[in-house]
């Protein structure tokens, strides 16, 4: 009961481990230098922006990373058993366990296959007094759906996207580290068996949501955030793109490698704090616009609401300091929610949640004879204003 300042704690831990276990990674691939693949993890902009967050992205990466590195341990059975936990952290963990049951084939591991289904038996028998089946866990994926109403965008849209999250720096020594490691790949049989499972799992994910953009499925926003995982194989393809580099220029002087390797390590270093759209800003690392108009929506709930609060937007519920899963402080706007509301409650409307999560327009409210508007809020920022409504059940 550690509330939002637990879960960014939390998070920061999950960071903490991601980075221990690149950097060992990094020591078992034998990367001069491997502080390195920490360092370059450290200096990616989109490490500081999503780490103090509720979400579930930096759990991911530490599954993944882990994944990784028990496989490059040939701890199959253990990796085996991650992988399966994965897809109840983020759907997508449903790649990266069918990415791994066809490597647990390849590598003959038949006794590791099913730890892979660990995940499904234990959480499907867990809600099965819930759901009524033990197999709600493939039945009931929200995310398991066609065109959603996010829209589609690009097949290229997170390619650029990963930019945003590396850094300039990392984001070229990343292309450069994946060609070097593909050509590693094809020319050395060894090396084959060791980076083909992370290349895969990179390849798979990153694929994954272009696809997944592309055609409009899934509830796919196409939001970079979703990339956060894999920034740990890129910041390890970053270091082998710098070692690559560094033993190409040493052949000419050898003083050039290392001069190169003294460039990019800084430029790397430095980026964050320059003016780029690539790198770290203030307001990246403070509460969005929509969050602080739930603020400002707050302040007035909390001069006296008697009785529970229906709304959509997830920031309210942390600016009140309310339970989300309690039904006595808070409802949705869904038509099941509207029509269980009772005298005395309220109903706050937003231009966003509201109307893309729950269908719910304006319009609807105002027609309806047991609301009164009691308030309205407005905020204007970055050139968009965003509008928020309360209103009374009579």
């Amino acid at each position: 009961q550690l509330g939002f300042a637990g879960m960014k704690a939390f998070n920061a831990l999950c960071v903490l481990g991601t980075l221990l276990l690149t950097m060992r990674l990094a020591r078992r691939w034998e990367l001069p230098h491997p502080v390195l693949a920490g360092l370059f993890l450290l200096a990616c902009p989109g490490v500081w922006e999503l780490t103090f967050s509720g979400l579930t992205e930096p759990l991911f990466a530490l599954g993944l990373v882990t994944v990784v590195v028990l496989a490059e341990e040939d701890r199959w059975r253990p990796a085996a058993l991650v992988a399966g936990l994965l897809p109840f952290v983020r759907s997508e963990g449903l790649l990266v366990l069918g990415v791994l049951v066809c490597f647990l084939v390849l590598h003959r591991q038949w006794r590791a296959i099913p730890w892979s289904a660990a995940g499904h038996v234990l959480f499907g028998l867990a809600g099965w007094p819930l759901h009524g089946t033990p197999f709600w866990t493939f039945t009931r994926i929200p995310y398991a759906q066609g065109a959603t109403g996010y829209g589609s965008g690009e097949a290229g849209h997170f390619v650029e996207q990963l930019l945003y999250l590396t850094g300039v720096p990392v984001y070229v020594l990343f292309w450069v580290g994946l060609l070097a490691a593909v050509v590693l790949v094809v020319r050395h049989p060894s090396w084959r068996e060791r980076l083909s499972m992370p290349l895969s799992f990179l390849v798979v994910l990153m694929a994954a949501h272009s696809l997944f953009w592309a055609l409009g499925i899934f509830h796919s926003m196409g939001l970079s955030r979703v990339l956060f995982p894999v920034l740990p194989l890129a910041a390890l393809a970053a270091a082998g793109g710098l070692a690559f580099l560094r033993q190409g220029m040493a052949g000419l002087h050898p003083l050039a490698g290392r001069g190169l390797a003294f460039l990019l390590i800084g430029w790397a270093v430095l980026f964050p704090f320059t003016p780029n759209p690539a790198a770290l800003h203030v307001e990246d690392l403070e509460p969005t616009s929509d969050q602080r108009l739930m603020e400002r929506v707050a302040e007035h709930l909390k001069d006296g609401t008697p009785g529970r609060i229906a709304h959509q937007h997830p920031g309210l519920d942390l600016a009140l300091g309310h339970d989300p899963f309690d039904p006595e402080q808070h409802l949705g706007l869904q038509p099941a929610d509207l029509e269980a509301l009772r005298p005395g409650d309220r109903v706050v409307w937003d231009d966003w949640f509201a109307v893309v999560e729950a269908g719910l327009h304006q319009e609807a409210l105002e027609r309806d004879p047991r609301l009164e508007l009691v308030h309205s809020e407005r905020l204007l920022a970055n050139g968009r204003s965003h509008q928020a409504l309360v209103f009374a059940v009579r």
